[in-house]
């Protein structure tokens, strides 16, 4: 009789633990990426994505961008860029953004600057937007990676 209450124990403690767990779920925004065309055969695509959690149905809270610049027929060791990451919420105005520093990361790199703060958001009415500058330790002229915008989240 013991083992039978101790295990019963267990499971409703258990089952206390589950249920007072947080309900917010993760996930991703769509992608928004821009394209630097350098020659007929030299190309740098820089894309964009916001990470966030789910807390309702109705909200979210944008926690991290995830960056990655990739290139075709190129060093891909090339520091020269600058990019512009921005999420924009209809109603709120520019939320989150991250400046890419020339010098910080290589055109073939993957990173996530996390955010400070979490804001939370209208589900449905976000976007993120990516640009940029390459080749900017050229004489003639810097490229621009014009500005692409992601579906809305």
């Amino acid at each position: 009789m013991r083992r039978i209450t101790a295990v019963a124990a267990s499971a409703l403690a258990c089952t206390v633990l589950v249920t007072a767990a947080p309900s917010a779920s993760a996930a991703a925004s769509p992608k928004a990426t821009c394209t630097a065309v350098m020659g007929p055969t030299k190309t740098v695509k820089a894309s964009a994505l916001a990470q966030y959690l789910k807390p309702s149905s109705t909200k979210i809270q944008p926690t991290s961008f995830g960056i990655q610049t990739k290139s075709q027929g190129i060093n891909k060791n090339r520091t020269d860029f600058t990019l512009h990451v921005t999420i924009y919420s209809v109603g709120k105005g520019t939320t989150h953004e991250h400046g890419v520093k020339r010098g910080s990361h290589t055109v073939n790199d993957i990173w996530g600057p996390t955010f400070s703060k979490l804001k939370t958001l209208p589900k449905g009415k976000n976007r993120v937007s990516i640009n940029g500058w390459f080749d900017l330790s050229s004489k003639a002229y810097s490229i621009k990676c014009p500005t692409a915008v992601s579906f809305a989240f």
